[in-house]
């Protein structure tokens, strides 16, 4: 990359998880996106959004979510990757921090953060 983005979301899992633990020499490379989370997370916004229809990003249940928390990463609650890229785009392009930006993100502006959903 020649400009470090501004902010960044990771497409998970589940409950918003990525591949960030190795434990075997086929997975060695898992670290190294743990650190690149952790690396980014200091200069831009890493938003974490799940691949299921339903459901919503909970990074507290496995230590897939913690770890990436711990590195800096955010939950997109219950917005799909689409979704959770255009409301990046749209918190960073109205703040003037990093902080403010993560505010705006997870603040529900127009209903695009639902209510919890129950069975």
């Amino acid at each position: 990359m020649d400009k470090e983005p501004d902010g960044v979301v990771i497409e998970g899992t589940g409950l918003g998880h990525a591949p960030v633990n190795a434990f075997d020499d086929l997975t060695q490379h898992h670290d190294h996106i743990l650190d690149r989370i952790d690396r980014l997370s200091d200069t831009c916004l890493v938003v974490v959004a799940s691949q299921c229809i339903h459901g919503r990003v909970n990074m507290n249940v496995y230590q897939y979510g913690l770890k990436i928390q711990e590195a800096g990463g955010i939950g997109a609650e219950d917005m799909h990757p689409e979704l959770a890229y255009v409301k990046l785009m749209w918190s960073l392009a109205n703040s003037d921090s990093q902080e403010e930006a993560e505010d705006l993100f997870l603040k529900n502006v127009n209903g695009e953060i639902g209510d919890r959903e129950l069975p």
